[in-house]
């Protein structure tokens, strides 16, 4: 429940941004990280309990938004690339994706996409080099 209350305090909040600013891929930049610690954190503070499958998902659907939102900041802000190409549709698809499982994992808590299934599996292959 606190994960989506810290969700939800980082989207409500992010949507006071004006977004005919200079800089708005920037600033959702910015949010996504000062979300990631705040998750961070809170997994830091829940010691010896189980941490839900939702904050893996979270961690990693953030640190991939906030790679998109840094990728569109310097292709748009810092190049003045105005022509469409290639990577506008990642970041356009990947964004909605990205937004949609963190929000169908935080309802349901499951390993929707098998990532930590995955992650375990080759964690003992590369960890024990079998």
């Amino acid at each position: 429940m606190l994960l989506s209350f810290i969700m939800m305090l980082s989207y409500t909040s992010s949507m006071f941004i004006d977004p005919t600013t200079e800089t708005p891929h920037l600033k959702m930049f910015m949010f996504d990280i000062v979300t990631i610690v705040l998750l961070v954190i809170w997994g830091y503070f829940i010691k010896g309990k189980i941490i839900p499958v939702a904050f893996y998902y979270l961690i990693v659907g953030l640190s991939f938004n906030a790679l998109m939102f840094l990728g569109m900041h310097y292709d748009v802000s810092m190049q003045d690339n105005t022509d469409y190409w290639w990577f506008w549709a990642l970041y356009a698809i990947g964004q909605v994706v990205s937004d949609c499982v963190m929000a169908v994992v935080l309802i349901i808590n499951k390993d929707v996409l098998k990532i930590l299934w995955l992650v375990k599996r080759f964690k003992g292959r590369f960890i024990l080099g079998v």
